[in-house]
């Protein structure tokens, strides 16, 4: 079987006719592109080769003292010779022979300012970190190309769409799937002539682009670290120069099979040779033009076709600076993509292999080329590529987008801030209504804590749709039969405090006075069992900020489960945003560190602080404040209840004077 299919791949669909053409055109590629380091004259060369033997490797002290010697003495040369000229053009030499006796000594030390030149470039890379940056002798620009192999891709989407679609042209697939040796076999012996297409392909290529990193660079650099390349300075993997050369190539070959994974999934599902071929080249070619030469194309699959940003390291742009037109990528990134390829190609294994397995059923073509297009959109990053933070702080007023959510007549209410427009999100008619809820990235999360609830359960409302979800519950009350006799018993949870749930995306938490609990697995388990004061606890995602019975700010972390005291003063206040902390005492505003230090902002012992990106307000007693340069009043009266909303530069306060009114202030 597998005999047959490499036939039919290699024979049959013209794939071994389309190989001289992949290797003369590799050859172009690495002799037109690469080449070794070049000088104009043989003895520019040779004194090149010279300083290598004796400065290559390690930067040393010695080595640099001898650098900057060679330095000194060749401007001193330069100073000579200019003045020599300067001397010519005043008629002082009387011949020829008394300028050139003159001019020989400081000509022979000027000869060196090209190999010279060459060398202080690479000193002044190791410069730059002596442990990483050696001083290496050849040149490595084959390692760096930032452009897949277009011709040995087209080749493999072509053999492998052909190799899949062969059977449904030729309407042999039937017998296939019917046969039991047919099921066993088929896609086996695909996969491995398939695999042997690939790993000879790129076996070649590398073996291709082996040679010229020998012929252009030195054998003696390839156990230097990577980061003595230029290209690669900022790289975090600790690899040597060879090493980062199989490493692209390993990257690149599970591009291959990804990219062949992707053919093989349009060959079994939308089953159009068109479409099989034109929408993973397509594909290849956009992210190529679409995305270069910045970062985004290394956050696809297709990246890995690509491969080198990923060694490259995190870039800082800078227009004056073309090498950093490239951002390249963080190392958890690049697993992260590798990740998703393997798990994608284990996946259209699984799904081919159902294909050949099955009884065959008409397809929904145009569905299910819906669902691929869909996918391939999904993988491309359509969407932004910087995951959001979610936080959490436990507020009365809940902002999202051009929204807030509060509590009105025992419903949670949506109202707009553009056209003060209002809409009931929850509502129960058979309980009194006392909802509590929060808002945590694009979703709400809300219960019901009314005592005549027979069922505790947590819902979770997508904002992008509104569409809600249960998502937790659990029976307040219990029994057993005996005899046909229902007997009940004390209910499992007896509600004596408020719940409030809340997610980070991934878990989900309950929040009561009494503490924080998580649920796993459907159960609750005790996060902080420590009573919170006046509700003042905030949670950015992974860490949890709230203030103790002792009026102690504390730090839960939840990955670690470690406890730290990060204020033992009288806090006052505590709220965090987007990765900040904010905290107040009896002595101020204080912004808090990573490293659990403190920066003071301003002398008011603020009672409740909001802030957001560009504005932070606080309140004491029946004043508040707007912190500038320093606090400035926008509000004094008898407030109900106030908060940020910072999509529209604005504080909502509710406050009393013979009614309850409302009031929209702009910061300014």
């Amino acid at each position: 079987m597998l005999k047959y299919e490499m036939n039919k791949l290699f024979l049959k669909n013209k794939v071994i006719f389309f190989l001289p053409f992949l290797v003369l055109f590799g050859i172009l590629i690495t002799a037109g592109l690469y080449s070794k380091n070049t000088f104009s004259t043989v003895a520019s060369e040779e004194k090149y080769n010279e300083y290598m033997s004796e400065f290559a490797g390690k930067l040393t002290n010695e080595k640099e003292e001898k650098i900057l010697a060679e330095q000194a003495m060749i401007i001193d040369a330069q100073n000579d010779e200019a003045s020599v000229h300067t001397k010519l053009e005043g008629d002082y030499y009387k011949n020829r022979a008394e300028y050139e006796a003159e001019l020989e000594p400081t000509k022979s030390i000027t000869d060196l300012r090209e190999p010279f030149n060459m060398l202080f470039e690479r000193y002044s890379h190791a410069l730059k970190d002596r442990e990483k940056n050696y001083i290496i002798r050849g040149n490595y620009d084959c390692m760096t190309h930032d452009f897949p192999d277009f011709p040995l891709i087209f080749l493999m989407i072509f053999g492998v769409s052909a190799l899949f679609l062969n059977e449904e042209y030729s309407r042999v697939i039937t017998p296939i799937k019917i046969s039991t040796n047919g099921q066993e076999k088929t896609l086996r012996a695909k996969i491995s002539s398939l695999l042997i297409l690939i790993v000879s392909c790129s076996a070649f290529r590398c073996a291709l682009e082996f040679i010229t990193l020998l012929n252009c660079g030195d054998f003696r650099d390839f156990s230097s670290p990577i980061q003595s390349i230029v290209y690669f300075e900022n790289c975090t993997l600790n690899v040597s120069i060879i090493g980062g050369f199989f490493a692209i190539h390993a990257i690149r070959f599970l591009g291959y099979l990804f990219m062949s994974s992707f053919v093989i999934l349009l060959a079994v599902t939308v089953r159009k040779g068109i479409f099989t071929v034109f929408i993973p080249f397509a594909w290849v070619i956009l992210q190529q033009f679409v995305f270069y030469p910045s970062t985004p194309a290394y956050y696809m699959p297709t990246g890995l076709l690509r491969a080198t940003g990923y060694l490259r390291g995190k870039y800082k742009r800078d227009e004056y600076n073309p090498e950093s037109a490239i951002d390249g990528v963080e190392d958890k990134q690049m697993w992260g993509v590798i990740a998703f390829s393997v798990v994608f190609i284990f996946v259209v294994v699984f799904i081919a292999a159902k294909y050949y397995g099955t009884k065959i059923k008409t397809p929904r073509k145009p569905i299910m080329l819906a669902v691929v297009i869909a996918l391939c959109c999904a993988v491309c990053g359509c969407s932004n590529n910087n995951s959001q933070q979610v936080s959490f702080n436990l507020t009365s007023i809940q902002e999202y987008e051009d929204y807030y959510f509060e509590l009105n007549d025992g419903a949670i209410t949506r109202t707009s801030v553009i056209d003060n427009t209002r809409r009931k999100i929850a509502q129960d008619p058979f309980s009194s209504g006392e909802f509590t809820f929060s808002v945590c990235g694009d979703a709400l999360y809300y219960c019901d804590n009314s005592f005549e609830i027979d069922e505790f359960a947590v819902y979770k409302v997508d904002l992008k749709t509104l569409k809600k979800k249960k998502i937790y519950s659990e029976d307040l009350n219990s029994s057993i039969s005996f005899l046909g006799i229902d007997f009940y018993l004390e209910p499992q949870y007896i509600k004596q405090y408020t719940l409030v749930p809340f997610s980070n995306g991934q878990d989900l938490f309950l929040y009561s006075e009494n503490g924080v609990e998580q649920i796993i697995n459907g159960n609750r388990q005790i996060l902080i069992s420590e009573k919170i004061y006046k509700d003042r606890i905030s949670f950015d995602g992974q860490r949890f900020y709230f203030i103790n019975k002792d009026r102690k700010l504390i730090c839960f972390d939840l990955r670690d489960k470690s406890q730290v005291v990060v204020c033992d003063e009288f806090a006052r206040s505590v709220y965090c945003n987007d990765g900040r902390v904010l905290y107040s005492t009896q002595d101020g505003v204080f912004s808090l560190n990573d490293d659990f230090s403190s920066e003071k902002l301003c002398d008011v012992a603020a009672d409740y602080i909001v802030f957001s990106e560009d504005h932070i307000v606080f309140s004491k007693d029946d004043t508040l404040y707007f912190l500038k340069d320093e606090p400035v009043k926008v509000f004094s009266g008898n407030f109900v209840d106030w908060n940020l909303l910072s999509g529209q530069n604005k504080v909502r306060i509710v406050y009393y004077e013979d009614e309850y009114m409302e009031e929209l202030i702009d910061l300014k």
